[in-house]
């Protein structure tokens, strides 16, 4: 087939010696006229206009390839500017590239407005910038990206705000809770009582200090009104000075077990009992019974309330009463009353003679250090037996 030439030397579709403003049809005269076409070609809905430098259609137009690897390429002044390969890579080949008519200024580079629009933007200085975050115990966060955000998000009893008109920006994060005056330790002191152990520190914001009613302590809680009653539980007043125990040497000690509890004292009277007559009192007490008991250990040789003490031929004891005795003396010194006569005080025993009637006065010689009366006495063998009366009394 030959070539064939469609010739128009007088127009073109054009308006302009340039292409820049082709589609602008206002009234400057700039834009396009079809029908100034060299070629028309008429499909079955569109036609296709061509000159020596445009090609219009009235439809959709599609511009490709349709075998296995081929390219479209485009170019001017001969040189290829760009090109579609095979895989429908855009290939830029003059490396040249121009945005609405401007080719941007060093360093810039693209970028979207998310809204298909893209223009030559200046990028932010290179920053140091912390790519995780991390927390003990927990996941560390990684940016995914440059532009990743990172969110703070406030507990229990925290605040957080941002300043973003400061310089630098700001983020404060505080305490949102009001601090209660609290105390973190309970310390005991005596004070006049008694106080034992060591301050009770709080181990935690929860920790709990708990009161413990000793003997006669009555601990009453209130939750309603937020009160703790402590109250005595024992009788009296509670102010007075009072022995709690009452101890003797070599004795178990005798402790109150309440606040009217009573401490009995009694006294022995039965001297068969006490082995050593020392002149002391002798004491001992029952913790069960709560109970004192003293025991005189007068010796058996000493006038004891005005009778000698004696143990009778049936083991019990007894007592002989001791009389005041006086003997007439003769003396130069005053006599009350006139006279020369006095009464010289010593002890007698009172014994009933064997016919069970007869009282008779027994008086007793001095020792010979005239401190202790003699007191002799027959015993039941016929032996005699002397036995020196200290008359303590």
């Amino acid at each position: 087939m030959s070539l064939t030439t469609h010739s128009n030397s007088t127009v073109e579709i054009a308006n302009l010696s340039t292409q820049d403003n082709f589609f602008d049809t206002s009234d400057t005269g700039e834009g396009y006229t079809l029908s100034q076409a060299t070629l028309k070609l008429v499909s079955l809905n569109h036609n296709l206009h061509l000159d020596g430098r445009t090609i219009v259609s009235d439809g959709n137009l599609s511009i490709g390839t349709t075998a296995t690897g081929t390219e479209i390429v485009f170019g001017t002044a001969a040189t290829a500017a760009f090109k579609i390969d095979g895989t429908g890579r855009l290939d830029i080949l003059s490396g040249k590239l121009l945005i609405n008519g401007d080719d941007g200024d060093s360093g810039q580079v693209l970028t979207t407005d998310g809204l298909g629009n893209i223009s030559w933007t200046t990028p932010a200085t290179a920053q140091y910038a912390f790519a995780n975050f991390s927390v003990t115990g927990q996941t560390t966060l990684q940016a995914s990206s440059t532009s990743e955000t990172v969110e703070f998000e406030a507990g229990s009893g925290i605040s957080i705000t941002t300043n973003s008109s400061s310089n630098p920006k700001k983020i404060t994060i505080a305490n949102s809770n009001t601090a209660a005056n609290a105390f973190s330790t309970f310390a005991v002191a005596a004070n006049g009582g008694s106080a034992s152990g060591s301050g009770s520190v709080a181990d935690s914001e929860t920790d709990t200090l708990t009161l413990v009613a000793g003997n006669n302590i009555t601990l009453t809680s209130d939750p309603n009104n937020d009160q703790i009653t402590i109250a005595s539980s024992g009788s009296g007043s509670g102010s007075q000075n009072l022995f709690r125990n009452i101890s003797s040497a070599n004795q178990t000690t005798i402790s109150a077990t309440s606040t009217s509890d009573t401490l009995a004292i009694e006294s022995s009277a039965d001297p068969s009992g006490i082995i050593t007559r020392d002149g002391n009192v002798e004491i001992t007490t029952d913790s069960s019974q709560r109970k004192v008991t003293l025991k005189a250990k007068i010796p058996i040789t000493h006038s004891h309330s005005g009778k000698m003490p004696v143990v009778t031929s049936d083991g019990s004891t007894s007592g002989v009463p001791l009389k005041n005795h006086f003997i007439p003396v003769t003396t130069t010194a005053t006599v009350n009353g006139g006279g020369s006569t006095v009464g010289m005080s010593t002890r007698a025993v009172e014994v009933l003679q064997s016919d069970g009637s007869t009282l008779q006065r027994m008086i007793m010689p001095p020792s010979t250090n005239n401190q202790t009366l003699i007191f002799t006495a027959t015993q039941s063998d016929g032996s005699s037996t002397t036995k020196e009366l200290d008359m303590g009394e």
